[in-house]
């Protein structure tokens, strides 16, 4: 594929994208005046089925659940009405779930990984932790402490 050709599918993949958001909120909002009209949120549920994970599925569950009341069952991957809840479709309009929550953007700090005297204190708190809580030590005491020493002199 020459990259004209690429260029030419990101566009279509832009505009199919924006196309599909777009329709999601529509139905979204519809559902939820469904909902609240005849108490069915099989419409709330079959749209989050729809919906491909990676058009943040999780933000609309929250934001369903957060303007009508239903909350998420995971295990019978369904909406459960609530007994009290509140409805803002209003909110539910004005920001449109894929603003309504930032997605989580994981950060590691790597001069705290793999810090071996930090990894031999935490191992000498879990042990000191279990001694005072009367937990039974299982393997040899002494090889544990022969190593630990062994690690300390290492990470010196």
């Amino acid at each position: 594929m020459d990259i004209k050709t690429i260029n030419r599918k990101i566009g279509e993949i832009s505009k199919s994208g924006k196309a599909l958001t777009n329709k999601i909120v529509e139905v979204e909002l519809a559902a939820m005046r469904h909902f609240e009209l005849h108490k069915d949120s099989g419409a709330l549920t079959r749209l989050v089925l729809a919906v491909p994970s990676s058009m943040r599925r999780e933000a609309l569950k929250v934001h369903i659940a957060d303007h009508v009341p239903v909350t998420w069952d995971d295990e019978k991957q369904v909406f459960k009405t609530r007994k009290k809840g509140t409805w803002n479709i209003p909110g539910a309009e004005q920001i449109p779930f894929f603003e309504y929550t930032k997605e989580s953007v994981q950060k590691v700090n790597l001069d705290k990984l793999l810090v071996p005297l930090a990894l031999i204190e935490a191992a000498q708190k879990r042990v000191e932790k279990a001694i005072e809580e009367g937990a039974e030590l299982t393997g040899d005491m002494e090889a544990y402490k022969a190593r630990l020493e062994i690690l300390r002199s290492i990470a010196a």
